[in-house]
C-alpha cells in the first residue's frame, strides 16, 4: 500500500541543515508519508548526514538508498516504518532534483521542502485533511516566515507583508484567477506546497532550463488546476549565504523567457482566459533593462529594444538611448523613473 503523501527534498551541499529539515517532517502529527531526498551531486557529507538521521530514528524510519535514479527496483514494499529514500544523481540543478523526486513518488499527494528550510508542526495533517474534505482542490499552499542563520526572524509573515489575504485571492479558500494573480507576483512559497500527483499529468514537471523553475511551474499549474490557499504559517525559510534565490539578474532574465514561452505554448488557453502577455513581457523587459542599466549597458539595450518592439513608451525610448551615452548620462536619465 502506497503512502498518502510523498515529501520531496532536493539537496545540494546542505549537510549542515538537512537533518533539521528531515526532522521537521518526521515530527509531523500526520504520519502517512515517505521522504524522498534527492542528493543533486553534493560534494559535502550530505550522504553521511542522511545515514545519521536514519540511525537516530532507526525504530521508526527505514532507509532506502538508490544510486541510479533511473532504476527504482531497489524500492521495497512498504512497511509500518516511514521510508526515507535517498537518491543520488549527478548535479543538474533544483528543477532536475525535484523532478527526480516526483518520478520516484508513490503518494497520492506530493509536497516540497528545500533542504535548508523547515516545516511547522501540524502542517501536513492540516493540508491533507482540507484536501480530503475538498476534492476540487488540486494544489494547496500557505504562508511562510523567513529567518536568518542565527535564528532571528526577518519576515514574520510573507502574506501580511505583501497583503496576500482573502481579498487578494478572491475567496476564503480558492485562488480565483490564479494565473492573472501570479503574473502580478509569485505568492506561492515552495515549502508550503502540497498537490495531487495527478496534477503533473496535466501540467508536466519543473522546467529544467530556467532559473525560476518554481514560478514558471506555478504559472503552468494555474492553467490546468484549482489552487487553494491558507493564511496558516507552514514554512520557516532560512535566509543564508549562498542561497540559490539571490541572483537577481538571472531572475529578471528568466522571467522574460518564461513569459515568452507561455505566450507561445499556451496561446489558445490564454486567449480563452482573456490574458494577453504582450504588455507583461513589454513591462518586464523594461524593468530588466533598468535593473541592468549601470552594470551591463549592452544587455540592457537589448531588453529596452525588445520592450519597444512590443509597444512604444517614451520612457523606455529614453532608457534605450541612455545605453549609448555612458553611465553618467544614464544616471541622469534614470531620474525619469521618479518623475
Amino acid at each position: 500500500m502506497n503512502p498518502a503523501a510523498s515529501v520531496v527534498i532536493p539537496a545540494y551541499n546542505t549537510a549542515e541543515y538537512i537533518s533539521e529539515a528531515i526532522e521537521s517532517v518526521l515530527a509531523q502529527t500526520y504520519k502517512d508519508f515517505e521522504i524522498i531526498v534527492v542528493d543533486d551531486g553534493s560534494t559535502d557529507n550530505t550522504h553521511e548526514v542522511i545515514k545519521q538521521c536514519h540511525a537516530n530514528n532507526m525504530g521508526d524510519v527505514e532507509l532506502i538508498e538508490i544510486t541510479n535514479p533511473l532504476q527504482q527496483t531497489q524500492r521495497t514494499q512498504r512497511t509500518q516504518r516511514t521510508q526515507l529514500i535517498y537518491i543520488y544523481q549527478q548535479n543538474g540543478g533544483r528543477a532536475g532534483a525535484r523532478n527526480t523526486g516526483i518520478r520516484a513518488a508513490r503518494g497520492k499527494y506530493v509536497a516540497f521542502l528545500d533542504s535548508d528550510d523547515l516545516w511547522t508542526p501540524g502542517k501536513l495533517e492540516k493540508q491533507v485533511d482540507i484536501m480530503e474534505g475538498n476534492e476540487n482542490i488540486d494544489f494547496f499552499f500557505g504562508d511562510k516566515q523567513r529567518f536568518s542563520d542565527d535564528g532571528t526572524t526577518i519576515i514574520s509573515s510573507m502574506f501580511k507583508k505583501h497583503h496576500y489575504d482573502e481579498t487578494f485571492f478572491g475567496d476564503p479558500l480558492y485562488v480565483r484567477d490564479a494565473y492573472k494573480k501570479l503574473l502580478r507576483s509569485n505568492f506561492i512559497p515552495t515549502g508550503t506546497v502540497i498537490m495531487k500527483k495527478e496534477c503533473f499529468d496535466k501540467s508536466g514537471l519543473f522546467d529544467e532550463n530556467t532559473y525560476v523553475e518554481d514560478y514558471e511551474f506555478w504559472l503552468r499549474v494555474a492553467l490546468f488546476n484549482n489552487m487553494a490557499h491558507s493564511n496558516e504559517l507552514w514554512e520557516l525559510e532560512r535566509d543564508r549565504e549562498g542561497s540559490g534565490s539571490k541572483n537577481l539578474k538571472a531572475v529578471y532574465l528568466s522571467n522574460i523567457s518564461i513569459f515568452e514561452k507561455h505566450e507561445k505554448e499556451f496561446k489558445d488557453i490564454l486567449l480563452q482566459l482573456d490574458i494577453d502577455l504582450n504588455s507583461k513581457i513589454r513591462d518586464t523587459c523594461t524593468a530588466t533593462g533598468y535593473f541592468l542599466l549601470n552594470n551591463d549597458s549592452v544587455l540592457a539595450r537589448g531588453c529596452f529594444k525588445k520592450s519597444l518592439l512590443r509597444g512604444f513608451q517614451i520612457r523606455t525610448l529614453l532608457y534605450w538611448l541612455s545605453t549609448f551615452l555612458g553611465v553618467s548620462c544614464a544616471k541622469v536619465i534614470q531620474r525619469i523613473r521618479h518623475c
